[in-house]
């Protein structure tokens, strides 16, 4: 997986990936995207679901409700953050953890 900072490997596992969807298109051609492999990579995510060893396992969804942070938040204070990972525009070090 390719981050800001370089080239790194996630070890095996389940992780939770917090993201929003407001721009163009919406939340379901957000999901649909990112559970495409065939894509241009544009966000961090995009490294992880290219690849052919990630496997969805589903998606929680908040519709009209901006609570990106505050999800990243509960989740990083049980979870261990992957630092730097999709959270380069917000507060948060991290928008994906390892849960598993």
């Amino acid at each position: 997986m390719k981050t800001t900072y370089g080239f790194t490997k996630l070890k095996p596992g389940i992780y939770a990936y917090v993201g929003s969807a407001f721009g163009p298109g919406g939340l379901k051609a957000r999901i649909l995207r990112h559970w495409r492999q065939e894509k241009k990579i544009h966000w961090h995510i995009d490294w992880i679901t290219k690849s052919e060893a990630c496997e969805h396992i589903g998606a929680f969804v908040f519709v009209g409700k901006r609570i990106e942070s505050e999800i990243a938040g509960l989740l990083e204070r049980k979870y261990k953050a992957v630092p730097g990972f999709g959270a380069s525009d917000s507060k948060e070090d991290s928008h994906l953890f390892k849960i598993c």
